[in-house]
């Protein structure tokens, strides 16, 4: 098993009246952002990136798939994601009360460790009707090797023709999410730090 979980990002391009344009989407909750995903175990990441494709955007058909670039992310010491479902635990044993499961690719923060357990937290915010409101959190316990420390992404360009409507909306992982074309030459701001990762486009 690798140390690291696996991620995608998609940038997805396609020519709109004689310009590049880059597919974006806005969280109802969470920002501009750029199509990204994490990659199921035991499946290929291009199959990954051209899945989350299809969830997040409903566009199936691409002219091309490209990987541009990759990055490997450790983490601050503390926090990790979850590199397996795993049922979180009222107490450091699995003869306790299980009261939820969380599900892989959620980064969370380490509370504290008793033996092979490591007490995490989990916090989900709202932008309404202030930014940086919690409206979610998970605390409890879950073992050990439910954990990686870091991350490998990888970076795809997908190319389409398909013909979609400038703007529309996809309902996805329980949002619905605005998503909308946008010349490169105008792109709006996107999140941090997925804003960081634009530069692979130049590349």
């Amino acid at each position: 098993m690798n140390s690291y979980i696996e991620k995608v990002t998609l940038f997805i391009t396609r020519m709109i009246h004689g310009q590049e344009n880059l597919l974006l989407f806005k969280h109802p909750y969470a920002g501009i952002q750029i199509p990204a995903g994490t990659v199921k175990n035991s499946e290929i990441v291009e199959e990954a990136a051209l899945r989350e494709a299809k969830e997040e955007t409903n566009i199936s058909e691409f002219t091309s798939i490209e990987l541009i670039g990759t990055d490997i992310e450790r983490y601050n010491e503390g926090y990790y994601s979850i590199s397996k479902k795993s049922f979180v635990y009222s107490r450091p044993s699995e003869t306790s009360f299980d009261w939820i499961e969380i599900r892989r690719g959620v980064h969370v923060e380490e509370l504290r460790q008793h033996g092979r357990f490591k007490q995490i937290k989990y916090v989900e915010y709202d932008a309404y009707p202030e930014n940086n409101q919690i409206s979610y959190k998970i605390i409890g316990w879950i073992p050990q090797e439910a954990l990686v420390s870091s991350e490998k992404r990888y970076f795809f360009r997908l190319t389409t023709e398909v013909q979609t409507e400038n703007e529309w909306d996809v309902f996805t992982d329980n949002h619905t999410f605005r998503v909308f074309w946008v010349a490169l030459e105008k792109l709006p701001s996107v999140i941090y730090p997925q804003n960081m990762w634009l530069s692979y486009l130049d590349n």
